[in-house]
């Protein structure tokens, strides 16, 4: 069999079709360990474990299999939405249907239940559900979220109180992410008061139960979700409003100027502060939540289909389309910061520094393509 040594200068021209690229995902479902396909949200405590929070309980990844607990193990309930860290090494959970608080430690020694839980179920309206949760200096817990309609405090003896408080519906709600709270992530809560809305970061909010609002840099830079859109807020001023035709499920920061959003069969991306998607992961998955893990694996959450983990974020596959027949590779070259390809059927390929795959097929040759690369001389 004859082998066709190419020139890769003379094609670049005709290059037809570009495929993008996939990261090499490995999947964790009931299958694997987990209690729930059902995942709202993740956390890597200081000594490298991860937690999920699911429909069925909190489950811990060690890195070999899953831990699961629930009601059995003294959580209140098994529906637990998220995980809400403190500085002081306490990780505080909610459970959804109980509108109950528990917590447990960095160093896990067990579950413990929040003492006024009762005071709590109380003070909360039936449909209220707590989306932000954060323990000040004197163990005074507020709380902010849907149908909350203000800031609840309920302080170390269980007395309760209500701040910027409005009742019943209103279109001139915001929510407001206060400038005083410690932490990384801020606490949020909406409120119609106009006093604590100019003076803190917020935006207009509707009756949508979707909400979030996170800083990216500490009372310069704020991330606010409500519904379908996403508003990137610097010195209070907005600078760019994100729609989508997907619902947002969950925002989270990842460094100064880049933070993940999930959508409801959309997939998720990764965007920078000025609003542009940098990274896609997920197409047509509900994803709720994203963690980078203590080595830079990236982990995805998911609403129905378990969790997804990148150990490389870097590497990508490049897949074509199922009625392509060049797949067997013959020969593969590296110019500078290009991958050349050339599959035994006769066809040439390029991965470019933009990590757009481009295919050149030749439908009148079947005789196995040699791609070459001289260095020195600076030809193909």
């Amino acid at each position: 069999m004859h082998t066709r040594i190419f020139s890769f200068i003379l094609i670049l021209a005709s290059y037809a079709t570009s495929y993008a690229q996939e990261p090499i995902y490995k999947h964790f479902g009931v299958d694997e360990g987990l209690p729930s396909s059902e995942v709202y949200d993740i956390y890597q405590d200081k000594n490298g474990y991860i937690w999920f929070a699911t429909d069925k309980g909190l489950s811990r990844y060690n890195g070999y299999e899953f831990e699961n607990f629930d009601i059995n193990d003294g959580l209140p309930g098994n529906v637990v939405l998220r995980f809400y860290p403190q500085v002081n090494g306490e990780v505080w959970c909610y459970s959804l249907h109980h509108k109950a608080l528990f917590y447990f430690n960095e160093n896990f020694d067990g579950f413990r239940t929040y003492k006024h839980n009762s005071i709590l179920n109380k003070a909360l309206g039936k449909r209220s559900i707590v989306k932000s949760i954060f323990i000040d200096k004197f163990n005074t817990i507020h709380f902010g979220g849907v149908h909350i309609n203000g800031e609840l405090l309920i302080d170390k003896k269980g007395k309760v109180s209500k701040k910027y408080f409005f009742e019943g519906h209103s279109s001139k709600k915001s929510i407001v992410l206060k400038n005083d709270s410690k932490g990384d992530v801020g606490f949020y809560f909406r409120t119609i008061d106009k006093n604590i809305i100019n003076k803190n970061f917020s935006n207009k909010s509707t009756e949508i139960s979707h909400i979030h609002a996170l800083w990216l840099v500490r009372n310069k830079k704020a991330v606010f979700m409500d519904g379908n859109s996403i508003a990137i807020i610097i010195r209070n001023k907005s600078i760019k409003t994100i729609k989508s035709q997907f619902m947002t499920l969950g925002v989270k920061a990842i460094d100064s100027t880049r933070f993940f959003a999930g959508y409801y069969y959309g997939g998720s991306k990764i965007i920078n502060d000025k609003g542009e998607t940098i990274q896609e992961y997920l197409k047509g998955k509900s994803v709720t939540n994203f963690l980078i893990d203590h080595e830079g694996g990236y982990w995805f959450t998911t609403l129905n289909s378990g969790v997804y983990y990148i150990k490389n974020p870097s590497i990508a596959v490049f897949k074509q389309p199922e009625n392509s027949i060049s797949f067997h590779i013959n020969s593969l070259v590296k110019k500078k910061n290009e991958l050349l390809i050339g599959y035994k059927n006769g066809d040439f390929a390029k991965i470019g520094a933009n990590r757009v795959f481009k295919l050149k097929i030749e439908a009148s040759i079947t005789t196995p393509s040699l791609v070459e690369y001289d260095s020195i001389s600076d030809k193909t």
